[in-house]
């Protein structure tokens, strides 16, 4: 599976007109749940399937894991040339997580999980911004093992 399988122009995730208020407030707490629905609706047109909810937040599954026992006895039970197609459905097969998250204006967060293809590598986005790299300590040099030539001052 592709990462961004979705129908072209449902990239953005942001609700129809009608969904906000008309004065430019904040859509209150039953507003939020229906903005979040209606992504919810726009995930689910394209394949995903909610494996969590909560009154804001949504996390949504694309994929299923492989069963390696099953393929492990149709293996033995066909003198290992089911092997070829188990290694076949390893590689191919992704499970896709995403979290949908309504914030307090009503707009619509998507953060891709860790075993969604598209964190392979994270952006500057999801890292913190005053984050550095971890140094590992200094460690005193190691005495040499050498035994010192005659002649030689140790």
């Amino acid at each position: 599976m592709r990462p961004h399988d979705e129908p072209k122009g449902w990239g953005a995730l942001q609700p129809p007109p009608g969904y906000y208020s008309a004065d430019g407030r904040p859509p209150d707490e039953m507003r939020r749940g229906l903005i979040l629905d209606w992504a919810v609706n726009q995930r689910i047109a394209s394949g995903w399937r909610v494996e969590s909810r909560s009154g804001t937040q949504v996390v949504m599954v694309r994929g299923h894991r492989l069963n390696h026992v099953l393929h492990a006895i149709l293996m033995v039970f066909t003198c290992f040339l089911w092997g070829a197609v188990w290694l076949g459905l390893a590689v191919t097969n992704k499970v896709e997580r995403v979290s949908l998250t309504v914030d307090a204006q009503g707009n619509i967060v998507s953060v891709n999980g860790p075993d969604s293809p598209a964190l392979t590598a994270p952006g500057p986005a999801l890292t913190a911004p005053n984050a550095r790299p971890a140094r590992r300590p200094r460690q005193p040099p190691r005495p040499s093992r050498r035994p010192a030539r005659p002649g030689h001052a140790a």
